[in-house]
Formats: structure tokens, C-alpha cells, sequence
């Protein structure tokens, strides 16, 4: 897993956007006018982030498939923390009015 921001790590961003920029009309939200912070992540097949929550975001894919879960606003915080790839293989249940899609690059 590779994981940094544009707060902590500023020269990563810098070098990134020699090649990348965001579609025009994701450029205009707030992350991009200094209101909030770029996220940079990079995972191998079989790694996951728990459960977790955060305001709006956009969310790039640059190539494979992501299967994403999604909680309605009001679950409680999941514990124990669970990767995501247990509850696919079903060694772990999906928390109650869970549901899931799948993001294709």
C-alpha cells in the first residue's frame, strides 16, 4: 500500500502533474481551489481500507477493479476493522443494509 497527500508530500503532486491532471469539470471542486487536500493511494490485489467515512470525493481509477462497499449514513462505526476481501471470499458477514458495487478502469 502506498498512501501520501498533497499536505505531506507536495513534491509527489508536483511531479504528478507533469502527466496527470483531473477531468475539467472535477477541477472545479473544492480539493482543487486549496478548500481541502489531494490523496494519492496505491494498492496490490488483496489489500483493502477498512470501513470508513468522509465527505464528498472523487475517486480516479487507472486501470483493474475496485469493489467498493457502501453503509447507509447512519451505521454505527464497524468494528473490528475488516479487509474488504474477507467479506468477498465470505469469511466475514457484510454489516447489516450493506451494499456493494464494482469500479472498472
Amino acid at each position: 500500500l502506498f498512501f501520501t497527500n498533497d499536505k505531506e508530500n507536495p513534491h509527489f503532486f508536483e511531479s504528478l502533474s507533469k502527466d496527470y491532471s483531473p477531468p475539467a469539470p472535477i477541477e472545479k471542486l473544492d480539493v482543487f481551489n486549496n478548500k481541502g487536500f489531494r490523496v494519492f493511494s496505491a494498492m496490490e490485489q488483496g489489500s483493502s481500507h477498512p470501513f470508513h467515512f468522509h465527505d464528498a470525493a472523487w475517486l480516479g481509477q487507472v486501470s483493474g477493479s475496485r469493489l467498493w462497499y457502501f453503509l447507509p449514513p447512519d451505521t454505527p462505526k464497524v468494528k473490528p476493522k475488516v479487509n474488504g476481501c474477507e467479506y468477498l471470499y465470505g469469511r466475514v458477514p457484510l454489516p447489516s443494509g450493506a451494499t456493494a458495487c464494482v469500479q472498472e478502469a
